[in-house]
């Protein structure tokens, strides 16, 4: 079994595609597996695409169940959306594991894959205004003028 990311790195507050090959290289058929994903802190899951397995969440925790019998030398391949929260840690490890019905040991049944999460440099307080650069250059010429007016007729004043 394989996971990976479809990026090597995301920007919180996106999605992230994650891709899980369960491949039987040799040996018997395998039914019955599941594939259980747990997602870390920072990732939702969006949906699932797959034509070898249903797959369903509840909470952090995605299972797939495989509907096929996977023979030697086949595969099924389960893409899965993750949405990536704001203020999630820098880097995400998101490990999946593989359970056979009738056998509780499984050559590779775990497997990891790690992203960078990129936070945005803008503070998610600043918010777009519609003002374009002249508006602002303009508004800051002014306020410089008022304020050197201001301090002339004061000193004026004091002259007096």
């Amino acid at each position: 079994m394989t996971k990976a990311a479809l990026q090597p790195e995301v920007e919180a507050g996106s999605n992230l595609a994650w891709r899980i090959v369960v491949s039987n290289p040799a040996g018997r058929a395998v039914t019955g597996a599941t594939v259980v994903d747990d997602l870390p802190q920072g990732l939702t899951y969006v949906s699932s695409s797959t034509s070898g397995a249903t797959c369903a969440a509840e909470g952090q925790e995605v299972t797939c169940t495989l509907t096929n019998t996977i023979r030697t030398r086949e595969s099924v391949t389960i893409d899965l959306a993750t949405a990536v929260s704001q203020g999630t840690a820098a880097q995400l490890v998101n490990t999946v594991s593989l359970f056979v019905a009738g056998n509780s040991v499984v050559a590779h049944n775990q497997a990891s894959a790690a992203v960078a999460v990129e936070t945005s440099s803008v503070p998610a307080t600043l918010a777009f205004t519609g003002s374009t650069i002249g508006n602002l250059l303009g508004a800051a010429i002014i306020a410089l003028s008022a304020g050197t007016l201001l301090i002339g007729a004061r000193r004026g004043c004091r002259r007096r």
